[in-house]
C-alpha cells in the first residue's frame, strides 16, 4: 500500500529475485533516464530524421521511459503525500508545456500533443484510485478507475498516452512479480507505441539492478532539467535557423 516501506523480510525476497553484480540506488537510475532521455530529445531537435545517428539517439532514448514510470511507482509505494506528489506533477507539467511545444516545433499553447509530465500524472492518479479501490475488495471500481485515467491520457495525447498509463499500473500490480512485470509491461509498450520501443527493453533490465534505496536527494533537479533542457535544445535551434 502506498506510504508503506518494505519489511526487512520482502525486501530480501525481492533482491534475491534481482540480477547479481550492479546495484543502483534511485538517483543513478534517474540519472540513466535523464541522459537517455536528453539524446532522444537532441536528436529530435537537431538530426536529420532517420539519419544513423539520429537513429541510434532515438533508439538509446527509449530506455528512458521505462525507468521513469520505475521511479513513479517506487515513489509512491514510499511517498507520504500521495496528494502533493501529484501537485508537484502538475505544477511542472504545466511549467513544461511551453518548452516541449517549442522544442518540437509546434506553436505555444499547441494543444495536439502534451509533454510526459502528464502521463506521469494521470499514471499516479491512476495509481491512486486502484489502490483506494482494491483495499474497498472493488476491483472492478479499481479496473474501471485505471481504464478512465488511460483513456484520459489518450483523449489529452500525452506522451506515450493510454500505454504510458497502463505501463505504469502494470509495474505497480506486478512489482513482486519481475517476469510479468517485464514480459507485459515490454509487450505494452511494443503494441501501444511501436517497434521502436523495442531497445526499451533495457529499461526493464536496469529495474533490476535496484537495490531498494531512494539515493541521494536531487530531486528537483530532475524536475527542473526536463523543461530546461527543452527551452535550451529549441533555443539553440532557432538560433542556428536564425543563422
Amino acid at each position: 500500500m502506498a506510504g508503506e516501506r518494505q519489511t526487512k523480510r520482502e525486501r530480501t525476497r525481492l533482491e534475491g529475485t534481482r540480477f547479481d553484480g550492479v546495484r543502483l540506488d534511485g538517483t543513478r537510475l534517474k540519472g540513466i533516464a535523464l541522459v537517455t532521455m536528453a539524446a532522444d530529445h537532441f536528436a529530435v531537435a537537431f538530426l536529420e530524421p532517420w539519419a544513423p545517428v539520429w537513429l541510434i539517439l532515438r533508439l538509446v532514448g527509449r530506455i528512458a521511459f521505462p525507468l521513469y514510470c520505475f521511479l513513479l511507482v517506487e515513489g509512491f509505494c514510499h511517498t507520504r503525500s500521495v496528494g502533493k506528489y501529484m501537485a508537484r506533477l502538475g505544477v511542472f507539467a504545466l511549467i513544461s508545456e511551453l518548452p516541449f511545444d517549442w522544442m518540437n516545433g509546434e506553436s505555444f499553447l499547441a494543444f495536439g500533443h502534451q509533454n510526459v509530465f502528464f502521463t506521469l500524472l494521470f499514471g499516479l492518479a491512476a495509481l491512486w484510485g486502484m489502490v483506494y479501490f482494491l483495499n474497498r475488495q472493488s476491483s472492478v471500481g479499481a479496473v474501471l478507475w485505471c481504464g478512465a485515467a488511460a483513456a484520459l491520457a489518450g483523449l489529452c495525447r500525452t506522451d506515450y498516452g493510454a500505454t504510458g498509463v497502463i505501463l505504469i499500473v502494470l509495474l505497480y500490480y506486478f512489482r513482486e512479480d519481475h517476469w510479468r512485470r517485464f514480459l507485459l509491461g515490454y509487450a505494452v509498450l511494443i503494441l501501444g507505441a511501436g517497434i521502436m520501443e523495442f531497445t526499451a527493453a533495457a529499461g526493464f533490465g536496469l529495474m533490476e539492478t535496484y537495490n531498494g534505496e531512494r539515493g541521494r536527494g536531487y530531486r528537483l533537479l530532475f524536475y527542473w532539467f526536463y523543461p530546461l533542457h527543452l527551452l535550451v535544445f529549441a533555443a539553440v535551434r532557432w538560433l542556428l535557423n536564425m543563422g
